[in-house]
């Protein structure tokens, strides 16, 4: 009954107060709906959510030992089923395979899942149109494919049906029968399609999904396998811990949390705090200003106790409303920050959802506020005298000691927001210089590809320059088309170089291990220059030519010109021809982004660019298989060249080309700047909501300073102190505040600075000139916040406040 009648004063209180219960409320709900927001991403990635019927009860077997597959798959099959009584049903999975899915001009890449007919019943998905798998499919020769929900829009992406529909997968027609959700798929799996996989009986991998039966446990299924391993390691003669299964939870994959998402959860958390530093502030400024109030309640006999569930029935109330504006606010932002996350974030991120934990930590984010803004301030108020209280004056029983411990909580305010900046500024800087990035020519005319390659027949021989002059003609038929060419690659033998030059034969120790092999116009049509020498020439065919970058040059020849020298791609004991070096390519700025190597970049040690244009003796023996990449020139709408290029190849029909896409793709400069950029808005965010907090905060304490202060500053008016004086006076107290806070975050920063990594550049970690910059910004944000307070504080008139006294 007590507690309810705290709740009913206090809301009548907060009635009478709408700005400041307005002002506490949005602050609390930007602050946890900006944590839940965050923490749902997390909790989506290390729990992603699964369309299957009780995904906790499916297991994945996986069979080691036996390679000489004495006991046959059937057997070890038959052996599961006698041994193990844990599971209702079982199904084969094969491996997946990287498939090229076409209907009409659209594609779909990705991994296309061999599977058993009887798959789905096992996983039990949800089934958006048309149907799964029936045992009658595995004899089918219309070739039954089921899609991913993905892939099914990115085929007929202008919302028509697919079933029945046919879908060409590797060039081989498939007909639709099913589609199924995109959570439908194993987790961190990238599944586009699933086919029914032929049932190797005798040989082959060795993979099955079981769903256990109800009441069935982990260990007793583990146990079961356990006899079973040992009956087959005696079947094959094989020593009993050289087989075993694997046993794997799918609905509970291993998820490796990384320094991003560490990064993202301090970034949300400090803003959390920030949020209750202020609020705490706020608080305890109100409260030291009703504790005139309180002592008359204590002096009519009110007990310290009741007034303490009053002050935190109050918090209460406005955690109560933070929490319900915040879980409003964390549904639309999951919203629209599902519609701004790149596809590139992966693994980092991805769509949030609401789940039983997201709500869990919203609780627990409300009680931490709670205790930080309702009841460590109630627990300092209620300890008033109301002796002393009631014999102040006019005062507002606040003193020096107080200010201090708003000053304190600023501080705090202010090192999280320099730490929240400075993590803002490094990111927003590494996309700039993301966005800045190249790789010694414009990607932006340029698409690539390639050519998979297929075993030659028996005693067919293929000169590389042949193959790769054919393949770069193809592409420079295609329309739009100005320049092309093509490239593969070639093992060096024995891992090393050897060069010879007037000073003698030579063999290079540091090893290089595979050849960057290229038709006349590579570089060409890249656009790299040559400064020295000669570039490849169209039709060049009687003898094999290098051309190598300037860095090459001078760890090869430090102090000699390369041009005319010999190299071989082998030791010293290797039978391959020396070749002419003809050109030296000029320093090309080079880019590696963080997900991909640069495409060109040689995988020598020590050793740059190096293209080698294939001579006579060149040639490729049967049986060896012989991809080629190729590279096309436009010279307007690049973004038309890829659907151009595939179109051009399936026409053609008799070569198979995939992974087309532009070269800003396939160079990862895409990839890495959708992700620059979302991380550099996301953490911009963050850094603003903290400055302003921060900002607020200083305000804060300099306003009720100027307050507390009045009849002081009366007197020094009075007594014919300047404007300039009482500025000097008031903005003291929110400089020292700003500079204690400042001083704080940058040791705050220096400490965060394994968690910038994931953020930024190394070498931006270690600016001080931008930790400087970001300092400096921060203080002339509390600057600017103090000075209006302290502008008003120079218009005090002394008569009328000396006359409240």
């Amino acid at each position: 009954m007590a507690a309810l009648d705290a709740v009913r004063l206090s809301a009548r209180t907060l009635r009478k107060q709408p700005v400041f219960a307005t002002v506490v409320i949005l602050s609390l709900a930007l602050a946890i709906a900006l944590n839940t927001t965050m923490y749902s991403v997390l909790d989506a990635v290390a729990h992603p959510r699964l369309d299957l019927r009780k995904p906790e009860q499916l297991y994945q077997i996986a069979f080691y030992g036996d390679y000489r597959f004495r006991v046959d798959n059937r057997h070890r099959d038959a052996a599961l089923a006698s041994g193990m009584h844990t599971y209702s049903a079982i199904t084969r999975v094969a491996g997946g395979i990287g498939g090229l899915l076409e209907h009409g001009l659209n594609v779909s890449e990705g991994v296309v899942q061999g599977v058993g007919e009887n798959y789905f019943d096992v996983v039990g998905p949800r089934i958006i149109a048309g149907r799964t798998f029936l045992p009658s499919d595995a004899q089918s020769t219309t070739s039954p494919v089921v899609l991913a929900e993905d892939a099914a829009t990115q085929l007929f992406p202008q919302g028509e049906s697919p079933i029945g529909a046919t879908v060409d997968i590797d060039r081989v027609p498939h007909v639709v029968i099913g589609v199924v959700s995109a959570e439908s798929d194993l987790p961190h799996s990238i599944t586009r399609a699933w086919a029914i996989a032929p049932d190797q009986t005798n040989r082959g991998m060795y993979v099955r999904i079981i769903r256990l039966r109800d009441g069935a446990t982990q260990a007793q299924a583990e146990q079961e396998l356990s006899v079973v391993s040992a009956r087959i390691a005696a079947m094959s003669g094989e020593r009993p811990r050289d087989v075993a299964f694997r046993f794997s939870r799918l609905a509970d994959p291993e998820v490796q949390v990384r320094p991003f998402q560490y990064a993202l959860e301090l970034a949300v958390c400090a803003v959390l705090l920030v949020a209750c530093a202020n609020l705490a502030n706020l608080q305890l400024a109100r409260g030291i200003g009703r504790r005139r109030d309180l002592a008359l309640r204590a002096a009519l006999g009110a007990t310290r106790g009741r007034i303490l569930r009053y002050l935190l029935a109050e918090s209460a109330l406005l955690a109560a409303g933070g929490l319900s504006l915040g879980l409003l606010l964390t549904y639309y932002g999951g919203r629209l920050l599902a519609a701004s996350i790149p596809p590139s974030m992966g693994d980092y991120a991805v769509q949030p959802h609401m789940s039983w934990r997201v709500l869990v930590f919203a609780l627990v984010a409300t009680l931490l506020c709670l205790v930080l803004i309702g009841l460590a301030p109630a627990i300092f108020v209620s300890k008033a005298d109301p002796n002393e209280l009631l014999k102040a004056g006019a005062g507002t029983g606040a003193t020096k000691r107080n200010r201090a411990r708003y000053g304190l909580l600023v501080c705090v305010e202010m090192a999280l927001a320099l730490a929240l900046s400075s993590a803002a500024a490094l990111s927003v800087r590494t996309a700039l210089a993301t966005n800045r990035a190249t790789v010694g020519f414009d990607p932006t005319m340029l698409a690539t590809g390639y050519v998979g390659g297929t075993a030659l027949q028996k005693g067919a021989v293929v000169h590389y320059a042949d193959e790769l002059q054919s393949i770069a003609n193809r592409v420079a038929t295609v329309e739009g088309v100005t320049m092309a060419a093509a490239s593969t690659s070639r093992p060096v033998f024995n891992n090393g170089i050897s060069i010879e030059d007037a000073g003698g034969v030579r063999e290079f120790p540091t090893p290089m291990y595979s050849l960057t092999i290229v038709s006349p116009s590579y570089l060409r049509t890249l656009r790299l220059s040559v400064i020295r020498g000669r570039d490849f020439y169209d039709g060049e065919r009687d003898d094999g030519a290098v051309i190598i970058d300037q860095h090459t040059a001078q760890v090869l020849w430090p102090n000699a010109d390369p041009i005319g020298a010999q190299i071989k791609f082998g030791d010293l004991q290797s039978n391959l021809p020396y070749v002419r070096v003809v050109g030296v390519l000029g320093e090309q700025p080079g880019f590696e982004a963080p997900e991909t190597a640069d495409l060109f970049a040689s995988r020598a040690k020590s050793l740059g660019r190096m293209f080698y244009l294939p001579g006579p003796a060149d040639t490729i023996a049967a049986g060896y298989t012989f991809p080629v990449s190729f590279i096309a020139r436009t010279a307007k709408h690049p973004e038309k060249l890829p659907a151009a290029l595939r179109r051009s190849f399936e026409l053609q029909g008799d070569v198979y080309a995939r992974s087309i896409m532009s070269m800003s793709d396939a160079l990862g400069l895409t990839r890495s700047r959708q992700n620059a950029a979302f991380i550099s808005e996301l953490f911009a965010l963050f850094a603003a909501l903290g400055l302003a907090l921060a900002a607020f905060g200083v305000y804060g304490v300099v306003a009720h300073s100027v307050a507390e202060r009045r009849r002081e500053l009366g007197v020094r008016i009075a007594l014919g102190a300047t404007a300039r004086d009482i500025l000097h006076a008031v903005l003291r107290e929110g400089v020292i505040v700003a500079l204690g806070g400042i001083a704080a975050g940058l040791l705050v920063t220096k400490y965060a600075r394994h968690y910038l990594l994931s953020v930024a550049r190394e070498d931006d970690i270690y600016s001080a000139t931008l930790f400087a910059s970001v300092a400096l910004v921060l203080l002339l944000t509390a600057v600017v916040a103090a000075l209006i307070p302290a502008m008003r504080a120079t218009r005090v008139d002394p008569t009328e406040s000396l006359r409240n006294d």
